[in-house]
């Protein structure tokens, strides 16, 4: 009798763990922006200001994508995705649209410390000044049609950051 009491008191309280752990409303499939990454939004649009260009606007699903990429950048540099793969989804990724439009720039980052380290204001007047909007990365400063913008950074398992930086 002991023995079933202790089973049963064992069982109830594991179900009250998992009734715990279980997710009573929706959560949003897109992290909000971290500090970090509205510190790369804040230098992209302190440089694009300081040229005569509109600020660029956060947005969740520019987010959303960003956050995909970087997932595929992490199953990249993790080798867990074939080239020919990796370029496959690359491509359907960067075909999606947000709010009508297609994606104007983007850059991935994957280095030792988080994006805003290396992202800097700095950064981004340099990649301004290059002139040159056929790089995606230029196209993220200069572009005059760019309005939305999304950044996400990750660390992954081998310590790395992905930071992903995505406009429309």
């Amino acid at each position: 009798m002991k023995c079933i009491k202790k089973l049963v008191a064992l069982t109830l309280a594991a179900m009250l763990a998992l009734a715990m752990l279980t997710a009573c409303s929706g959560t949003p499939s897109v992290p909000e922006a971290t500090d970090e990454a509205k510190q790369i939004v804040d230098n992209i649009n302190a440089v694009r200001t300081k040229n005569g260009l509109s600020a660029l606007e956060s947005n969740t699903a520019a987010m959303d994508v960003a956050n995909k990429i970087a997932a595929l950048d992490e199953k990249r540099e993790l080798n867990l995705i074939s080239e020919e793969d990796y370029k496959k989804e690359s491509r359907e990724l960067r075909s999606i649209q947000v709010d009508g439009r297609s994606y104007d720039g983007y850059l991935t980052t994957i280095s030792p410390s988080s994006g805003e380290k290396n992202l800097t204001e700095k950064f981004w007047q340099e990649t301004y000044d290059r002139n040159n909007i056929r790089h995606s990365d230029c196209r993220i400063v200069r572009s005059a049609n760019a309005k939305y913008v999304g950044v996400v950074i990750k660390q992954i398992s081998n310590g790395r950051y992905i930071t992903v930086v995505v406009t429309y």
